[in-house]
């Protein structure tokens, strides 16, 4: 049974330095970090964000590498026409 309010807990300017400077590292899974620090993985990234470790052109080029792009087939082609095509452009090379 829980009894009580629940509180939040304050984190000291140290605790979150020491915790900000663990997440800086290159290479460092950001998700562990949160975990081993008993911190939410939400809240570490909004830590991260106000001190400047993240920028929105990062951002911006994850959610740009997500995307999807429009294709358009413009004619297409059987092996049997593209490899006697390559063989026609090397023969004239020579």
């Amino acid at each position: 049974m829980i009894t009580g309010r629940r509180q939040r807990r304050n984190w000291t300017d140290e605790e979150k330095a020491r915790i900000l400077a663990e997440s800086a590292e290159p290479g460092v899974n950001i998700s562990a970090v949160a975990w081993r620090s008993g911190v939410n993985r939400g809240l570490l990234n909004v830590w991260r964000r106000e001190a400047g470790l993240t920028s929105r052109r990062s951002e911006q080029a994850c959610a740009q590498q997500a995307m999807f792009v429009p294709v358009t087939v413009v004619a297409e082609r059987t092996l049997h026409q593209s490899a006697s095509s390559v063989i026609a452009s090397v023969a004239s090379v020579r």
